[in-house]
């Protein structure tokens, strides 16, 4: 579908007073569910015979944590609506202003690592050059890894396979800088590139080290930013893809069924007030270097002080109160790596976290608009949510004591409001079966049910995800929770490396992390078993005219789930070939691999072989194909070879620390030396000495 010139039609529409009429709609049905949400646990807690002193507080907190999740639900049936509709028909959607881009516009393509598998990052970025090449917008972009690795057997990794994509694409501007100073992790090696080079692009496409954007993408998203003038940032609908493990397939099953629709959803309310992931993304630098400057705080406990951790909400957010749209557009589609176990993904869970609270201090600053405030300040709060699930479910097993002990009394609380009780029961059986519909209705419409193995095949794998969602739920609440309290505590949080790669836990790294969690899960059986079933006899059951079916279909889920939680999360990190071979998890990509899925791997086979991840940092003087192309790369720099030539004397690369190591990888002079050294060739002064 063509969006060219199709602008005329769509110059006087305000977009604005849209979303705000769209915004009002969905603040009326979410509130009016939350506060069904909210009486169905007060219904509970009274039944519970919670005293009021916690009854009400906890029901407040529960009526303003729980927006989140209500205007979920909410916003799926009008994201269905517009997946369904498409850009095309949306007069409001930026595409329809897209136009070519400027001759002098450059767009720099990021891809900021740390410590990442450079052999993905390079296959990644081959694939994309060869699959952007398609497209004329392809001259106006710079391709450009930015490294804040510290070890130098990685660093000169990353510089060979620079080299192989050097030759590999010769006609491609492809840039490499490896930081010296890695101050502020990620945010300051973005930000230190804007500073010092910022000034020659227009645009600039964030990626992560595990992106992976199409071509056809790219070129969209260039188009559509270099037509709209006021738009700082165009979001991309990215899908987790590529890992195998059980745990990945999984998640990037739900993340292909499920992100469309939700995504749509939000594009419908927001409009040019979108969310940016900071990644998959394309950002004017303009308005980046002038708006874009995070704050730097003063530690004050909880807070740590600092940059915030999580930028790209805040980012957004100080471009929306500078009055730019940002737009989160899903019919541009991207990917991304799915992790491929609980426990890296809960590191990466709380590490989110950590970023997310510290906006608490951030959404109180001028430069934001009332909605930016707004949205920072909610979404700050999502993570206490693990606090009400868990007082909640705790509650509901010691309350479920006092029910048994008074069942008359309980009886009569539940028919006074049965259609509360009723209908509580009626939306949670509702909400599984809408969830699946909508979803599955869209792409029944987009003709792509196929792609998951037709319904049945979809239906089975949406089932299997529910069941082990339900597995994993308590385990990343109780997770979330302890994360929570570390937090108050003031304990700090290290933003290093991701594991990206698939790999299976061993059981003493999850007996590691998840014994205490086995434990607990443990106790709250006790408690069901000891001091609940003998509650629950016959007569009891039948005055609350329930079984005991009920009951322990209430409380083994989650219980399950908390008691063998090391066991569930070591087979979820396995590679099962035969589910890929049955189709269980089975995503449209999957079926039919796009070529930039296709040819990254191709590459990344080819760079394995080349540059495998056992190479050293003397690997690199005894390589004559790499040590002359490093040596043309890097400046000549006398000054310090004089200074630093005769503190080398004598000495081999293997004597040498980390710091020196590097010195020599930045100067033309002294890798000479210590190439001649290595290979044993005499030097000139050598043999003028002979």
């Amino acid at each position: 579908m063509s969006y060219i010139n199709s602008s005329e039609n769509h110059e006087a529409l305000d977009w604005r007073k849209e979303s705000k009429k769209r915004t009002i709609v969905l603040w009326i049905l979410t509130t009016a569910f939350n506060v069904f949400s909210v009486l169905v646990l007060i219904f509970f807690m009274v039944m519970y015979n919670y005293p009021k002193y916690f009854i009400i507080p906890f029901s407040i907190c529960s009526f303003l944590l729980g927006f989140v999740g209500s205007s979920y639900f909410i916003t799926i049936w009008f994201g269905l609506y517009a997946a369904l509709r498409g850009p095309e028909k949306d007069p409001y959607n930026p595409v329809h202003k897209q136009k070519d881009l400027c001759e002098d516009t450059r767009v720099a393509l990021l891809i900021p690592i740390y410590h990442e598998d450079i052999r993905r990052v390079g296959a990644a970025l081959g694939a994309m050059i060869e699959d952007l090449r398609a497209y004329k917008e392809f001259s106006h972009f710079d391709f450009i890894i930015l490294s804040d690795s510290r070890k130098e057997d990685i660093i000169f990794q990353e510089h060979y396979v620079y080299q192989v994509l050097l030759e590999k694409y010769p006609n491609v501007n492809i840039i490499y800088r490896n930081r010296i100073s890695n101050i502020d992790a990620k945010i300051g090696n973005t930000s230190d590139f804007i500073k010092r080079w910022g000034k020659n692009y227009k645009f600039m496409v964030m990626l992560d080290a595990d992106s992976l954007m199409p071509g056809k993408t790219l070129s969209e998203m260039a188009r559509i930013i270099e037509g709209n003038e006021n738009t700082a940032i165009i979001q991309s609908t990215y899908y987790g893809v590529i890992t195998k493990t059980l745990y990945a397939r999984m998640n990037s099953f739900g993340s292909v069924f499920g992100v469309v629709v939700s995504f749509y959803g939000q594009y419908f309310f927001k409009m040019g007030r979108g969310q940016y992931f900071g990644h998959n993304a394309i950002l004017r630098v303009d308005a980046f270097m002038k708006h874009g400057g995070l704050p730097y705080f003063e530690a004050k406990p909880p807070f740590p002080g600092g940059r915030p951790l999580s930028h790209d909400f805040v980012e957004a957010a100080f471009f929306e109160g500078a009055g730019y749209e940002v737009w989160l557009l899903p019919h541009l589609e991207s990917f991304e790596d799915q992790l491929t176990n609980l426990i890296d993904d809960m590191k990466r869970e709380t590490r989110w976290m950590y970023g997310a609270l510290f906006w608490l201090r951030v959404c109180r600053m001028k430069r934001l608009s009332a909605n930016g405030m707004k949205h920072l300040f909610i979404s700050s709060l999502h993570y206490f949510n693990a606090w009400i699930g868990l007082i909640f479910y705790i509650g509901s097993i010691f309350g479920m004591i006092y029910v048994l002990q008074h069942p008359l009394q309980a009886y009569i609380i539940r028919q006074k409001f049965s259609w509360l009780f009723d209908a509580s029961l009626f939306i949670f059986f509702f909400a599984f079966i809408a969830r699946f519909a909508v979803y599955a209705l869209y792409f029944y419409k987009k003709k792509q049910l196929d792609g998951f193995g037709g319904l049945g095949k979809l239906l089975w794998s949406y089932m299997l995800s529910i069941v082990l969602g339900m597995a994993i739920a308590p385990i990343t609440m109780t997770q979330i929770s302890k994360a929570l309290f570390y937090w108050l505590k003031g304990r700090k949080i290290h933003w290093g490396e991701q594991d990206r790669e698939d790999r299976s836990v061993s059981y003493a790294e999850v007996f590691q992390h998840f014994f205490p969690v086995s434990l607990f899960g443990l106790f709250l059986l006790y408690i069901v078993v000891e001091h609940i079933m003998p509650l629950a006899t016959n007569n009891t059951m039948k005055i609350l005219h329930m079984s005991k079916t009920w009951l322990w279909f209430w409380y083994v889920p989650a219980l399950s789930g908390l008691i063998f939680s090391p066991l569930i999360i070591r087979k979820t990190s396995f590679r099962y070939k035969w589910m890929e071979q049955m189709g269980w998890f089975q995503t449209p990509f999957e079926k039919d691999e796009p070529f930039i899925m296709s040819r990254t791997r191709e590459i990344k086979e080819t760079l394995d072989v080349l540059v495998p991840s056992t190479l050293t940092f003397s690997d690199a003087l005894s390589n004559p194909w790499f040590a002359f192309r490093h040596m043309c790369s890097i400046p000549s720099r006398p000054q310090k070879t004089k200074f630093w030539s005769e503190y080398f004397s004598g000495k081999n690369i293997n004597d040498l620390s980390r710091a020196e190591k590097l010195l020599i990888f930045r100067c033309r002079e002294l890798w000479e030396i210590f190439f001649l050294k290595q290979n044993n060739i005499p030097s000139i002064d050598t043999e003028k000495k002979g």
